[in-house]
């Protein structure tokens, strides 16, 4: 019987130690190219479950999914996921209007859902744990291991916004507002982007301002080893 001269190639790159095919990359295949902006379609989420900080899991399903009865409602009808820090002191900040923002919006069928991306020799589990409970944080803040929903989102800082509608469709992103620190900005120069833009869409009207610069602390990421 002759040998396929493909399987004798395979053979002696074997012999001659050729590298193993790469394992399967395990985030989802239906994800997109990296960058979100606005008006990105990010309903690949669905496909995506992280653990939590608490224990247990953050289905990413239950809140896009992908499926819905003629004339269903849906639960959530938007998302204001944000990319988040236990250290960071913008983030720190900014804790109070995320939670004011939760018990505020969440009856009207809005969900904040952080996702901390940082390497765990930067913030260990045990930290995060201690800040959630001295800051009463009421919103789920999942893990994003080796960064890689950070990454897919291009997310620049803690924290980096974004809107994010029962359809899947991003309609804001960036800061929370202009005043992380109420003391140095005036009232009259305050600027509350992610509520106005919150009650824009819950109206159905359009958007004026769906996209302001980042503002917070560098994600601390895991280093990429290229093989």
């Amino acid at each position: 019987m002759k040998t396929s001269p493909l399987l004798l190639s395979l053979g002696a790159a074997l012999l001659l130690g050729a590298p193993a095919l790469p394992a399967q990359d395990p985030s989802p295949a239906s994800a997109p190219e990296a960058g979100v902006k606005v008006g990105s379609k990010v309903g690949w989420l669905a496909d995506w479950t992280l653990p939590l900080a608490t224990g247990g899991e953050l289905r990413f399903a239950e809140l896009l999914p992908k499926e819905r009865k003629p004339g269903e409602k849906p639960e959530t009808r938007f998302i204001v996921l944000t990319f988040w820090s236990c250290k960071c002191p913008w983030q720190i900040a900014w804790d109070p209007e995320f939670i004011a923002i939760q018990k505020e919006y969440g009856p009207k069928g809005v969900k904040v859902v952080a996702v901390d991306s940082n390497k765990p020799s930067h913030e260990s589990l045990e930290e995060i744990q201690a800040r959630l409970r001295k800051a009463g944080i009421n919103f789920p803040v999942a893990l994003d291991k080796g960064n890689k929903l950070a990454d897919l989102f291009q997310a620049q800082t803690t924290p980096h916004v974004f809107l994010i509608d029962h359809q899947g469709r991003v309609l804001y992103t960036g800061a929370p507002n202009n005043y992380a620190y109420p003391d140095r900005v005036p009232k009259e120069k305050r600027e509350a982007w992610l509520r106005d833009a919150l009650d824009a869409a819950l109206a159905g009207k359009e958007i004026h301002k769906a996209s302001t610069r980042p503002q917070g602390c560098s994600i601390k990421r895991e280093r990429k080893v290229r093989s």
